[in-house]
């Protein structure tokens, strides 16, 4: 969606910022699916370029906060509610699938291995991106005059 509309939004005003806007959230969005459908953070970057899993997620992290600092305006124009229902998912999500390290920690278990918690938290944090996404590239591409 992202994708789409950042190569077809129309000029105007602040079009250059609304397209580099939706272009990194489509490229943040395709890198998010492919981690999961290939499985990269579980088990690709950790055995074809020995990064630990953990690494990996304060990678992604960092990345994820410096696009929300970079687009801060454009990102916390709107539907904020999809925005924290997204990072309160995935950070469940993410708590989920670090439970073993956090057990080795705290030296005793915080959260109960479940597999339906961590994935329906994760579905849950890319149905909340994926409805940002969508709404933010549909008002991008009705223009200024729809609202935009």
């Amino acid at each position: 969606m992202g994708l789409f509309a950042a190569a077809a939004v129309r000029n105007g005003p602040g079009a250059k910022t609304t397209q580099r806007f939706l272009l990194w959230a489509g490229i943040l969005t395709a890198w998010v699916t492919l981690d999961d459908l290939f499985m990269l953070h579980d088990v690709v970057i950790p055995q074809v370029l020995h990064l630990r899993e953990q690494f990996v997620f304060m990678l992604y992290a960092v990345i994820a906060v410096s696009y929300a600092r970079r687009f801060k305006e454009q990102l916390f124009r709107r539907d904020r509610a999809l925005i924290f229902l997204t990072v309160v998912f995935a950070a469940i999500s993410v708590v989920m699938d670090n439970g073993h390290a956090i057990q080795v920690i705290v030296g005793h278990p915080v959260v109960p291995q479940s597999y339906l918690v961590e994935d329906g938290t994760k579905l849950l944090a890319q149905v909340s991106w994926a409805g940002y996404v969508g709404r933010r590239s549909l008002e991008a591409l009705r223009g200024p005059a729809d609202g935009g």
